[in-house]
């Protein structure tokens, strides 16, 4: 197979986030148009902050619809991690399928890193000030607890339900 088309790894049920493949290092992630960013945020960030290893790097790899979910993807990492710098870097290729046809594959790679990045020419972001990051949080703590009336309230948060669901009709 190319090296092109692994970026294109579809997920696993285990999210896998190609990290699996013998060739891809452990912090590097390849996006996939399918999954959920939520679930990219919790990964990254327990590469970044928890996992025995604690990366400094992490490299994020998006080619076609991938890419559009990937640049949102970083903006949330950049406002739940403190310190992050940022490298941009698109590269295109060629791939010819069976039949002879050739198709361009446009591929975008984040690298964030805690420390500054020696490469810091084009596509380099620096961090964005602390005060505008929120640590991330792996789950959101309510006010009033388990048994309190936030709870109680359910899902929709309670009086009212659906809504106004009629009307006097036709005079």
């Amino acid at each position: 197979a190319n090296a092109q088309t692994a970026v294109l790894i579809k997920m696993e049920p285990e999210h896998d986030f190609g990290t699996s493949h013998p060739d891809i290092p452990q912090n590097e992630i390849r996006i996939s148009a399918k999954s959920g960013v939520g679930r990219y945020v919790r990964y990254v960030y327990n590469l970044m902050e928890k996992d025995e290893k604690k990366f400094d790097e992490v490299t994020l790899k998006a080619a076609g619809r991938a890419m559009e979910k990937v640049v949102p993807l970083v903006e949330i990492l950049k406002r739940r991690i403190k310190g992050l710098h940022q490298l941009n870097k698109v590269t295109s290729s060629t791939e010819t399928r069976e039949d002879g046809f050739e198709r361009l594959i446009i591929t975008l790679e984040i690298k964030l890193s805690k420390n500054k990045l020696t490469d810091d020419g084009i596509g380099y972001q620096e961090p964005i000030p602390e005060s505008e990051v929120e640590e991330y949080k792996e789950h959101i703590e309510r006010e009033d607890g388990p048994d309190g009336p936030a709870f109680q309230r359910g899902f929709r948060g309670g009086r009212g339900g659906r809504g106004f669901r009629g009307g006097r009709g036709f005079r």
